[in-house]
């Protein structure tokens, strides 16, 4: 019972994680445990298992006796969370690509091939390919710690990009990251942390950009 009721909080929160990230669940509004009970399809039990790991990782707040806020996007709190990202990419980065078992290089290959083949109209297919990659560098890495800290940074990165991609540059982003699988594939950890750095420091430049947007007139 125990790993059926894991089971199914894993899929609520895989389902919530993917409505938040591409804004189907909107910032800034209150949704009722409820409606998601009915919108997920699961019972109370995992469902609330989900949301308060999804509150822990700041996509919701839980309001008692009202319901759950979905977070707003706060660009200042973005640069702050990629500061930190950029370190935790960069080890992550090494370590996979010294790590990685030869199945998980081929992987690795496959996803950057996948990623050169995408034009600018592809944005959904973008997010599922950089979830899976991110999903490959946490088992590849061997860091559970690293993992920890990561994994919610990556969900906020996602979240702000399906926001603001529009003023952002999909193209120049997808060889950037199309790079980085292709140096883990290759095993040259130095320059996968290279590349995990460039990646992250595109991402800073382009939210300080939109940052700078929204309190400057156009």
């Amino acid at each position: 019972m125990k790993v059926q009721r894991a089971s199914l909080a894993d899929r609520a929160y895989e389902v919530l994680e993917h409505r938040l990230v591409t804004l189907q669940l909107v910032p800034g509004t209150v949704v009722t445990e409820k409606e998601l009970i009915q919108e997920v399809g699961v019972g109370r039990t995992p469902l609330r298992e989900a949301v308060l790991r999804l509150a822990q990782e700041q996509l919701v707040t839980i309001l008692p006796r009202k319901g759950i806020y979905i977070s707003e996007i706060n660009l200042t709190d973005q640069l702050a969370a990629l500061e930190v990202r950029r370190e935790l990419d960069r080890l992550m980065a090494r370590r996979a690509a010294r790590l990685a078992r030869p199945q998980e290089r081929v992987q690795f290959a496959e996803l950057a091939q996948s990623m050169r083949k995408l034009g600018e109209e592809d944005l959904d297919l973008f997010m599922h390919l950089d979830r899976l990659f991110d999903r490959l560098v946490e088992k590849a890495c061997h860091n559970r710690f690293a993992v920890r800290a990561a994994a919610p940074l990556h969900t906020l990165g996602r979240r702000f990009w399906y926001a603001y991609h529009h003023e952002g540059d999909l193209e120049a982003s997808i060889q950037l990251h199309a790079h980085l699988m292709e140096q883990i594939a290759e095993g040259d950890a130095e320059a996968a942390e290279a590349a995990a750095v460039e990646l992250v420091d595109a991402m800073i430049g382009f939210t300080q950009r939109v940052l700078q947007q929204t309190i400057e007139p156009r």
